[in-house]
């Protein structure tokens, strides 16, 4: 990024501020900078709220917030307020399971960040789902969905949620008749699409609604932009050891501090073997066992457990474990050790802490 601002015409300087990614762009004196060109080198940085401040004869003028911009809807499926709000209510509706206990929001707590505190789920009829329950929050931007990535899309994952034994639990026959039987939906149905409800649209209003889950407004986020009392000095000190010495940065990249890549790190692994195959179920090639897609950082206050199967119960341990290089002996994608003292460990879990909204409920309700 250095370079390439370097390169606009007329630049002297380019400086990068110590704690968040603040580049400060000094033009020669009586140069006007094309402030289009700066604002088209921060599209895709990465995350959101990456600051340039441009100063012409050393005086600021210019204050470029680059947002990051809302995921993008696929051509059949446009985000429109009527989609999201029948997906918001199919979402809530325990009716919709194969024996009326269940619910998307059963697991997937609006009160806890669209996560859970449970180490991993039960279903329908009890069934357990065996992996922790990920955050919903920003999953819109994601290249792949679930713990091992079998699913490309919000679309794809809604309707295999239809005939998973464990979720809704019925043909999509069932669900057909299901939805009909309810007079608000076939209304809604019709409204929204034209048609009777069927479990491919209820596939597309549960996606969108999920699509529309984006929380972009942490302390660390306001920090970002330039509020440099929105976190704490500890939470600065482990910013700077997150990117520099512990070098987090490298898999937790990204507006949701995850680059959508499937690494080891040793999570689940007895000694002998992986206990949850992860990506190597989904390729077939048994050198991926124990293969998971990198957890997202965001709104973790909320979320614990971690990991996919929900084996560290705090960020503490988290960090432990990153500091520790995973399990002794295995192999992983890590980069480990990472000798951090116990100053550089509080001050990275407070890092983490600020990725977080203070106060979620009220947050999702505005």
């Amino acid at each position: 990024m250095r370079s390439a601002l370097k390169g606009i015409d007329g630049v002297q300087s380019v400086e990068l501020s110590a704690y968040a990614d603040i580049y400060t762009v000094t033009f020669r004196p009586g140069v006007t900078p094309d402030e289009n060109k700066v604002q088209e080198l921060f599209k895709g940085c990465a995350y959101n709220g990456r600051r340039v401040v441009v100063e012409r004869d050393r005086k600021s003028v210019v204050d470029f917030a680059v947002a990051q911009p809302r995921p993008a809807a696929p051509e059949d499926n446009p985000s429109t307020a009527g989609r999201v709000a029948l997906g918001k209510r199919l979402f809530t509706d325990k009716r919709l399971s194969s024996d009326g206990t269940m619910a998307c929001s059963t697991c997937h707590s609006p009160q806890r960040a669209f996560a859970s505190t449970s180490t991993t789920a039960k279903g329908v009829r009890g069934l357990e789902i065996p992996r922790n329950v990920p955050t919903l929050v920003n999953v819109g931007y994601r290249r792949s969905i679930f713990w091992d990535g079998r699913k490309k899309s919000l679309e794809e994952m809604s309707l295999g949620a239809v005939e998973h034994p464990a979720i809704i639990g019925m043909t999509s026959d069932e669900l057909n008749e299901r939805l009909r039987s309810i007079r608000e939906y076939v209304d809604l149905f019709k409204e929204e699409f034209s048609k009777p409800p069927t479990a491919q649209t209820f596939a597309l209003a549960l996606a969108a609604y999920q699509r529309s889950l984006v929380r972009h407004d942490t302390p660390f986020d306001r920090f970002a932009r330039g509020n440099e009392s929105a976190i704490s000095e500890s939470a600065r000190r482990g910013y700077i050891n997150f990117r520099d010495k512990a070098n987090c940065i490298t898999c937790h990249s990204g507006p949701d501090f995850a680059d959508g890549a499937f690494r080891f790190i040793g999570v689940g692994w007895d000694g002998k073997a992986y206990k949850d195959p992860g990506r190597a179920k989904v390729s077939g090639h048994p050198g991926e066992a124990g293969r998971f897609r990198v957890a997202p950082l965001r709104e973790l206050v909320w979320t614990a457990p971690y990991m996919h199967d929900g084996s560290l119960k705090t960020l503490e341990e988290v960090v432990d474990f990153y500091n520790k290089n995973g399990p002794e002996g295995k192999r992983t994608d890590l980069h480990g050790p990472l000798n951090l003292t116990d100053q550089e460990k509080k001050d990275l879990v407070e890092f983490l802490k600020s990725l977080s909204s203070e106060r979620w409920t009220v947050a999702m309700r505005e």
